[in-house]
Protein backbone atom coordinates (compact mmCIF):
# COMPACT_ATOMS: atom_id res chain seq x y z
CA UNK A 1 0.00 0.00 0.00
CA UNK A 2 0.91 3.88 -0.80
CA UNK A 3 -0.50 6.59 0.85
CA UNK A 4 -1.73 9.27 -1.50
CA UNK A 5 -0.35 12.01 0.75
CA UNK A 6 0.04 12.78 3.84
CA UNK A 7 -0.40 15.44 5.92
CA UNK A 8 0.78 16.57 10.18
CA UNK A 9 -2.22 17.09 12.31
CA UNK A 10 -1.62 20.54 12.02
CA UNK A 11 -2.21 20.97 9.23
CA UNK A 12 -5.35 19.09 9.20
CA UNK A 13 -6.88 21.48 11.12
CA UNK A 14 -10.17 22.94 9.83
CA UNK A 15 -10.40 20.36 7.12
CA UNK A 16 -12.87 17.03 7.15
CA UNK A 17 -12.09 13.77 5.81
CA UNK A 18 -14.32 10.86 4.58
CA UNK A 19 -11.84 8.34 5.42
CA UNK A 20 -7.91 8.26 6.80
CA UNK A 21 -5.49 5.94 7.78
CA UNK A 22 -4.00 7.49 11.42
CA UNK A 23 -1.09 6.77 13.37
CA UNK A 24 -2.43 7.03 16.46
CA UNK A 25 -0.08 5.31 18.93
CA UNK A 26 1.72 7.60 21.31
CA UNK A 27 5.08 8.18 20.77
CA UNK A 28 6.53 9.34 24.33
CA UNK A 29 5.82 13.10 23.37
CA UNK A 30 3.86 14.34 26.93
CA UNK A 31 0.61 13.53 27.75
CA UNK A 32 -0.86 16.95 26.88
CA UNK A 33 0.70 17.14 23.19
CA UNK A 34 -0.21 13.55 22.75
CA UNK A 35 -3.80 14.27 23.72
CA UNK A 36 -3.94 17.57 21.36
CA UNK A 37 -3.31 15.29 18.56
CA UNK A 38 -5.45 12.39 19.27
CA UNK A 39 -8.44 14.74 19.69
CA UNK A 40 -7.23 16.95 16.37
CA UNK A 41 -6.48 13.97 14.12
CA UNK A 42 -9.49 11.60 14.94
CA UNK A 43 -11.89 14.92 15.00
CA UNK A 44 -11.09 15.52 11.39
CA UNK A 45 -13.00 12.14 10.26
CA UNK A 46 -16.77 12.82 9.30
CA UNK A 47 -17.56 9.38 10.59
CA UNK A 48 -15.96 6.80 12.83
CA UNK A 49 -16.21 4.47 9.55
CA UNK A 50 -13.49 6.08 7.60
CA UNK A 51 -10.96 5.51 10.63
CA UNK A 52 -8.59 3.20 9.78
CA UNK A 53 -5.31 2.40 11.89
CA UNK A 54 -1.76 2.13 11.13
CA UNK A 55 -1.52 0.17 14.02
CA UNK A 56 -3.48 -1.36 16.70
CA UNK A 57 -4.35 0.91 20.35
CA UNK A 58 -4.82 -0.71 23.37
CA UNK A 59 -6.98 0.74 26.08
CA UNK A 60 -4.31 1.34 27.89
CA UNK A 61 -2.85 3.74 25.02
CA UNK A 62 -5.62 6.07 25.04
CA UNK A 63 -5.95 6.04 29.10
CA UNK A 64 -2.38 8.00 29.05
CA UNK A 65 -3.69 11.02 27.22
CA UNK A 66 -5.07 13.87 29.38
CA UNK A 67 -5.15 17.55 28.72
CA UNK A 68 -2.33 19.80 30.84
CA UNK A 69 -3.59 20.37 34.42
CA UNK A 70 -3.84 24.47 33.43
CA UNK A 71 -6.21 23.19 30.60
CA UNK A 72 -8.71 21.60 32.93
CA UNK A 73 -8.55 24.81 35.56
CA UNK A 74 -9.46 27.04 32.93
CA UNK A 75 -12.22 24.89 31.58
CA UNK A 76 -13.56 24.96 34.80
CA UNK A 77 -13.03 28.29 35.39
CA UNK A 78 -15.13 29.08 32.47
CA UNK A 79 -18.19 26.69 32.97
CA UNK A 80 -18.01 28.79 36.51
CA UNK A 81 -17.96 31.87 34.39
CA UNK A 82 -20.82 30.37 32.22
CA UNK A 83 -23.59 29.73 35.05
CA UNK A 84 -22.67 32.75 36.47
CA UNK A 85 -23.87 34.53 33.39
CA UNK A 86 -27.00 32.37 33.30
CA UNK A 87 -27.93 33.08 36.65
CA UNK A 88 -27.84 36.89 36.07
CA UNK A 89 -29.99 36.48 32.92
CA UNK A 90 -32.18 34.75 34.48
CA UNK A 91 -32.11 37.01 37.26
CA UNK A 92 -33.04 39.83 34.90
CA UNK A 93 -35.74 37.64 33.24
CA UNK A 94 -37.56 37.24 36.37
Amino acid sequence: MCAAFGITDYKSQGQTFSEALLDLKPRGRDSHREFCSFYVETGRLSTSQGLHLLERLEWADIQKLKPHPELIAEMARLQDLQQQTLARWQAQID
